[in-house]
This record gives C-alpha cells, structure tokens and sequence, in this order.
C-alpha cells in the first residue's frame, strides 16, 4: 500500500503529532514502555531532553511514531527507526518519552538499540543496549552480546539480586533474541507469510519470555483524527509466556499483559508491514492502545 493512503490531513508534512491531556502513574508508564519495545541507544548520563536519533533520516530507513494511551490518557510517545531493506545486516532502534501535561510532573525516557545480522536460519543479534531513565534516579541499563556459539553475555544495572528478580540461567538465554530482534523478526516474518506469523524467543537482559504469533484474519480499521492510517489491516494475537526473571505473584499479574493484539499493514509495497495500531489490557491499569501518528520514510537525495 503505498504513502498516499495514510490520512493526508496531518498538520504540516505528515510530521505534526497530535497532542491531548494525560495522566497515568510512573509504574504505567515503565510497562508501557516495556510493552512498546516488545513490539534505540544512548549512554549513560544521557540528555533527557536530547533527540531521540540522529538526523537525517538515512535512505531506505523507516521512522514510525506512536502515540499511546491508557485508560483514555495519553501516557507515551514511542517512535521506532528501521532499515527495512533485505540486506544481510539489519539495525533497528527504539524511544519512549512521557509526554504531554504528565511531562510536568516528571520525565521518562528509555533509548535502545539493537543490530545483527540476517541468515538462513533467521536473525542473528550481535549486540541489544538499552536505558531507561527517570529524572530523580539513576539509568538502568541492559547491554547484550551474542557469541557465535548461540551464548548470551549481559551486563545489568543494577543487577537482578538488587532488584529482587531471580538471575536466568545461562543454559536459558542461549539462542534468545533481545526485545527489537523479536519484533524486526515477527514484523518481517508475517510480511513473507502474508499473515501474522511467527514465535521467538526472548531475553531481554532481566526476564526470559516466549512469545507466539498468530493470526486473527483481518480488519479494517476506520478514519481516525489522531491515527494515520486507515484501511485494511492483518490483526494479531500476540501471546505472551514468562519463563523466568519475572517478578512473581500478584505484582506480576497487573503489570504484564498476557496477550497484546497487533494490527499490521504494508504502508508503502515493497516494504515490511509495520504496526499501525497496538491493544493491550492489563489487570488494575485498564486498557492500552497504541496508534500510529506519523511515519517517515528517508529517500534517495535525488528524490528530495
């Protein structure tokens, strides 16, 4: 489907994203952006305020923007930067920032970034980084490396025993992919089948999950004022399985969603289906929603 049938009526040049009244609680909005890198990388000390990637937007390179909602308010904004391209390496990079009147009271920001490469068995990671920060506390931080052998190396901050998890064993990470290798590898996989498709396995520096694509046909989502899209979409079932490296009991249930439904759709032919809308509902925080705002796309100089 190409650019001309996202909504033509966004402010501006398609860049404008549409602003509203929020206010969610901190825990939410750590889920939240947990959730959104289930579907870039900064270091420590980094800006709060700083730009989520560097500019210009490379050729080829897919910038989407979300907006995302819980319980009618808006709670985040996520944005993911994407090289769609069939070459053998890949590189993708994830931002989440609080947003809106809730920037007021305090600031979020989580920055990841993962790369690798493509092979005839699927991706292959070779490093994940991500941090999350809050204006009154330190960064927690994840930094993944992958050894050809399919073993998992991580460095944590601050590390699972500090933070009341249980450590995952080594024999539990091997083979895994990191949170954005999971979703470059659903997205890319559904585009190929023409359906949603697909399970991985993650481990994502602290927990260990599996997580099952599969199919539940198609919709066709309606003309929206702060959506983008509208059209016919694949939806999704996302479903989730915690392994280990979860908190347990009641905390776990409320903050974890057990299924997210995805709906995706190939914005522009020739490239992967991206997701246009995300839905989620989480025990004592309601429903999530998730809508695709903006969407850029970096051209060629000589199209410019």
């Amino acid at each position: 489907m190409p650019l001309s049938h996202l909504r033509p009526h966004l402010r501006g040049n398609s860049r404008d994203r549409v602003r509203r009244a929020r206010l969610p609680g901190r825990k939410t909005l750590a889920l939240l952006a947990g959730a959104g890198t289930l579907f870039y990388g900064t270091s420590a000390g980094a800006d709060l305020d700083a730009p989520a990637f560097p500019d210009p937007l490379p050729p080829g390179v897919m910038e989407a923007t979300y907006e995302v909602y819980s319980g009618g308010f808006q709670a985040l904004t996520l944005q993911l930067r994407y090289d769609g391209s069939a070459d053998e390496r890949y590189d993708a990079r994830f931002h989440a920032r609080s947003d809106g009147f809730l920037s007021n009271f305090f600031t979020f920001r989580l920055d990841s970034e993962a790369e690798g490469r493509r092979t005839e068995e699927g991706l292959a990671p070779t490093a994940f980084r991500t941090e999350a920060r809050w204006q009154d506390n330190d960064p927690r931080s994840v930094a993944l490396t992958y050894g050809p052998d399919g073993t998992v190396s991580a460095e944590v901050v601050p590390p699972p025993e500090e933070d009341e998890r249980s450590l995952v064993p080594e024999d539990a990470r091997r083979g895994t992919l990191d949170p954005i290798s999971a979703v470059v590898h659903l997205m890319e996989a559904s585009t190929r089948a023409g359906i949603c498709s697909g399970e991985a396995r993650i481990f994502d520096g602290r927990r260990r999950l599996d997580v099952v694509a599969r199919s539940l046909g198609s919709a066709v989502l309606e003309e929206r004022s702060y959506a983008v899209y509208s059209g016919r979409a694949q939806v999704c079932r996302i479903s989730l399985e915690p392994v280990t490296g979860f908190w347990e009991g009641e905390e776990r249930q409320e903050r974890y969603p057990a299924e997210v439904r995805v709906f995706l759709a190939e914005v522009e032919a020739g490239r992967p289906a991206l997701p246009v809308r995300v839905e989620m509902d989480i025990v004592a925080r309601g429903a999530v929603r998730a809508h695709l705002t903006d969407l850029r796309i970096g051209r060629q100089a000589a199209e410019r």
